[in-house]
Formats: C-alpha cells, sequence, structure tokens
C-alpha cells in the first residue's frame, strides 16, 4: 500500500512547479527568441531593398 504523507504531496509539488517553471521559461526563451529571429529577418530584408533601390537610383542615374 502507497503511503501518502504531507511531505511527499509537498515534494511532488514542488518538482511539479520546477518542471512547469523549467517548461514555461523555456517556451517564453523560444518565443522571445522566435520575435527577435523576425524582426531581425524583416530589418534584413528592409536594408537589402533599400541597398537594392539605391543601386537601382544609382545605375539609372548613369545612364
Amino acid at each position: 500500500m502507497l503511503k501518502v504523507t504531507w511531505e511527499s504531496i509537498k515534494y511532488s509539488y514542488y518538482e511539479y512547479s520546477i518542471g512547469l517553471h523549467v517548461v514555461i521559461s523555456i517556451i517564453v526563451f523560444a518565443g522571445a527568441f522566435a520575435t527577435i529571429f523576425y524582426a531581425l529577418k524583416a530589418v534584413i530584408g528592409i536594408v537589402l531593398i533599400a541597398v537594392v533601390g539605391i543601386a537601382l537610383l544609382i545605375g539609372d542615374n548613369k545612364k
């Protein structure tokens, strides 16, 4: 027969809350990383578009 004591309940709840905290922090970190990555991709895209646009303008002006 499994004896359930207050200590074991407390310990298992403590372990569970630590596991939950780790999972939540990993999800938050992944979300923040994805947001930063998408922002960087957007910035890089804007910079590339600007560079291509400027290059096209310079090329048109040289004709």
